[in-house]
């Protein structure tokens, strides 16, 4: 609309093609946020799932100290173009236990799959916090990779060990 006629516009009219004006800005500046953030997912997901990883070896070496327990970690390229992680956890004695969980992840992808071996297999997907920070949302929380990786050793001493105290 021309602006000589705009000024002949009631008030409430205004208000409203405002108002509408208004959401569309909105929907537009959510949609470029949307697609910053799959941008940096895409970018820094690997980054993400190589922390991931250390912090799971890490925790995986304080198991036996803490728990009594005993892990290991094995990373290898599946021929889908994907990495897979298989965590297992431990327990030796007289009547032995043990517990695992594949991960999966493409590189630049946008989730990992995460299968136990007992339960049921999801996808966690990353995400960006406000901060900017790549976090991966797992159970509707989001984490960093620490504790991300908390979260998959944790449900591996569980299994293994229900009576830990965690």
């Amino acid at each position: 609309m021309k602006e000589k006629d705009k000024s002949l516009m009631p008030e409430w009219m205004k208000k409203v093609e405002d108002a509408d004006e208004a959401e569309r800005l909105k929907r537009e500046v959510a949609a470029k946020d949307q697609t910053i953030a799959a941008l940096r997912v895409s970018r820094e997901s690997g980054e993400f799932w190589k922390a991931f990883l250390e912090k799971i070896q890490l925790q995986i070496q304080f198991l036996s100290p803490v728990f009594r327990l005993e892990g290991t970690m094995h990373v290898s390229d599946s021929p889908n173009n994907e990495v897979v992680c298989r965590v297992e956890v431990f327990l030796r004695g007289l009547i032995p236990m043990s517990a695992y969980v594949n991960l999966f992840y493409r590189s630049g992808g946008s989730i990992v799959r995460y299968h136990p071996q007992f339960g049921k297999h999801a996808d966690y997907e990353f995400g960006v916090v406000a901060a900017g920070d790549v976090v991966l949302c797992m159970r509707r929380e989001c984490h960093n990779p620490e504790q991300a990786a908390t979260e998959v050793i944790q449900d591996l001493v569980r299994t293994v060990k229900p009576d830990a105290k965690i």
